[in-house]
């Protein structure tokens, strides 16, 4: 089961089953940022074997803790959700669109009633935009069972986030991507040639992710690459060893 310290983010859910969405948006006590968190209980209720017999709800909720990205939570009140070796795999399903594969793993803290994984851009715009969702999981020694969620209205925000097609037409149309700048560092390269030979190496993350040559001289070489969730830049200089970083949250 979920232990205090981890379902303690959670709410106190009214006593009607189609009740709107629970929200808070409250600073970490240790100061690391602000957890947001919206989360609505099942529409309808299931009943496992025992140990865990008795009708109970399932909870679906979207969180930014602190400062991670967007994630879900989705949890039932007692019983084991089976997990792979390397992940938690749920079928979803929007309104009528077609079911989708949700992916995630058990809480830090061992707790097999529930799975938190991260949600992408196009998801996440579904759910904002959806009125119904339905989620399915394997519950051990019970077999498949789907949730229903009464979705309509989600009050959370969580990270700024596009998706990869938002952000072509961006750049195609020149529009401004308003940027917040989180971090800076500096990599060693050894010369300003291993500095560029490293930019414009590929990786497996190209599907994932723009890139754009903003200057490639034979003094510099400056590249932006565009993720969801964040932008990073990179810069060689003649003369340099380092290969300078910036990385930003978009706004």
């Amino acid at each position: 089961m979920i232990r205090f310290a981890v379902f303690s983010v959670f709410f106190i859910f009214s006593n009607n089953v189609f009740a709107d969405w629970d929200y808070s948006n409250e600073p970490d006590k240790m100061g690391r940022g602000n957890n947001e968190i919206a989360a609505v209980k099942s529409t309808d209720t299931i009943t496992l074997q025992s140990p865990y017999d008795g009708a109970q709800h399932a909870t679906f909720a979207l969180r930014k803790m602190q400062k991670g990205n967007n994630e879900f939570l989705f949890s039932f009140e007692r019983g084991q959700i089976v997990c792979g070796a390397s992940n938690c795999t749920l079928t979803a399903r929007i309104d009528d669109n077609k079911p989708f594969i949700l992916r995630g793993n058990h809480p830090e803290d061992g707790s097999s009633n529930a799975v938190i994984g991260s949600v992408d851009a196009a998801t996440l715009k579904s759910i904002r935009n959806g009125k119904k969702l339905l989620i399915e999981s394997t519950i051990y020694q019970n077999g498949e069972k789907i949730s229903e969620f009464n979705i309509q209205q989600t009050p959370f925000v969580g990270q700024k986030v596009y998706e990869l097609d938002e952000i072509r037409s961006f750049l195609k149309s020149k529009q401004e991507i308003p940027l917040d700048k989180t971090s800076s560092f500096s990599l060693n390269t050894s010369n300003f040639d291993i500095c560029k030979k490293v930019l414009k190496t590929t990786s497996d993350k190209d599907d994932d992710e723009i890139r754009v040559v903003l200057v490639n001289s034979k003094n510099e070489m400056i590249v932006i690459k565009y993720s969801e969730t964040f932008v990073s830049k990179s810069v060689c200089e003649k003369g340099s060893k380092e290969m300078k970083m910036e990385f930003f949250n978009y706004l």
